[in-house]
């Protein structure tokens, strides 16, 4: 099955609300390709970590253009 590669500028409210909604996407729509957490970005380096180990997402960077 394809798959769709997702990043996320944000850890603040919104960007949990997106993190969520995309980690639960295939239980509401089974036949959507694979949603893959690639990375995230915050300006808080320390905060897109954490996030990113809480949410599954590859890797977390400072620098929202990477």
């Amino acid at each position: 099955m394809a798959e769709i590669g997702y990043g996320l500028i944000g850890t603040g409210f919104m960007g949990r609300a997106h993190a969520y909604a995309y980690r639960a996407a295939p239980a509401v729509f089974p036949d959507i390709p694979r949603v893959r957490l690639r990375g995230v970005a915050d300006a808080d380096v320390a905060a897109a970590a954490r996030f990113a180990t809480q949410y599954g997402f590859e890797t977390s960077t400072g620098d929202w253009r990477r």
